[in-house]
């Protein structure tokens, strides 16, 4: 990969995390967070140029966000208590 198709990947990847992160915080719903994870990994998807690289990562994003969240939330109860 040369240096500017690597710069764009982590660039459209850092505006799709941020855009979707903004309209978790937004709508401020438990559901919103996937959304964040699969608009970023849209990005990421874009970023390739593949269709069925940008399905794979969309799912991808959305299912990492879901795990992520519910380990952190498991995690952290266990920590409070």
């Amino acid at each position: 990969m040369r240096h500017t198709s690597l710069a764009k990947f982590v660039l459209l990847g850092a505006a799709g995390f941020g855009i979707g992160g903004a309209i978790a915080g937004i709508v401020g719903a438990f559901v919103a967070i996937p959304v964040a994870g699969a608009v970023g990994g849209a990005s990421l998807g874009l970023a390739l140029g593949d269709r069925r690289r940008l399905v794979a990562l969309t799912l991808l994003g959305a299912l990492g966000t879901f795990l992520g969240l519910l380990a952190v939330l498991t995690l952290g109860s266990f920590v409070n208590y």
